[in-house]
């Protein structure tokens, strides 16, 4: 599956998942990668949202299934649904800094600034992510705190991760 993903090849990728399925394999995890793979290609959100709830039905507290649902809500038009299916994956795995960063972002375009902080602050407690930093930022900004959202901007920048290449980029997600 990973080599399938390397190689760009989505559908090869997609058709192991289903036969990891079919032999026994972990539903969570199979369909938490299905619906990364549906999320990855921007265009099947409905599918995406539908792999990561089959997840969920096989194990409700699957944190990577229930931040992946918070991306589809997202990414489908109901952010406040998203914000709080997001809280839920951070509640059950603090260290889903995608999942931070995402929530972080819905509260400061909700004119939340300073619980965008919080959640971001919790999340860089737990590990360091250039892009929570980046974002911690931008709150400190709209919390007319500049000096420090400059400090924060350098040190995403100082530790930013090489660009993903599209052939092998996959929605993140346990493994």
């Amino acid at each position: 599956m990973t080599r399938a993903l390397t190689r760009g090849d989505r559908n090869e990728a997609g058709r192991q998942y289903l036969i990891a399925l079919k032999k026994g394999g972990d539903p969570a995890k199979a369909h938490t990668r299905l619906g990364d793979l549906y999320l990855s290609s921007g265009m099947a959100i409905d599918k995406a949202r539908f792999e990561y709830e089959q997840a969920l039905k096989a194990d409700a507290k699957f944190a990577p299934a229930v931040q992946g649902l918070g991306f589809a809500l997202f990414l489908g038009g109901a952010p406040n649904k998203a914000a709080s299916v997001l809280r839920q994956a951070l509640d059950l795995d603090p260290g889903l800094s995608r999942a931070a960063a995402l929530l972080g972002t819905i509260e400061n375009r909700q004119g939340h600034p300073a619980e965008a902080l919080a959640v971001f602050d919790k999340s860089l407690a737990v590990a360091f992510d250039p892009d929570v930093e980046n974002n911690r930022g931008l709150s400190l900004l709209l919390l007319g705190r500049p000096e420090e959202a400059v400090a924060a901007f350098r040190r995403a920048l100082a530790a930013r991760k090489p660009p993903r290449s599209p052939t092998t980029w996959a929605w993140p997600c346990a493994a």
